[in-house]
């Protein structure tokens, strides 16, 4: 079983308030995505890392940039060193 990354957490987190946005259900962007509704679960909750070539399919998917799953307005990138919490 694959550890839980602080990242891994922040990127599934941008994910769902990106398609929750858009009222874009689970299944619907799996569907979109070409994956299955377990698989897009798991990368929202972090318990699995989207691939960079899916990380580019949701990316376009919601209408967002790459770094916008890596960044937020009141946050540092996700594993920067200027972050303030400690990441496990």
């Amino acid at each position: 079983m694959r550890l839980k990354r602080d990242v891994d957490i922040f990127v599934g987190q941008q994910i769902v308030r990106f398609r929750g946005a858009r009222n874009i259900t689970v299944s619907d962007f799996a569907t979109r995505l070409g994956i299955t509704h377990a698989e897009l679960e798991a990368i929202e909750s972090g318990e699995r890392r989207a691939h960079p070539k899916l990380l580019v399919a949701i990316s376009k998917e919601l209408a967002v940039p790459i770094c916008a799953f890596f960044y937020s307005d009141d946050t540092e990138p996700a594993d920067s060193p200027n972050e303030k919490r400690k990441l496990h």
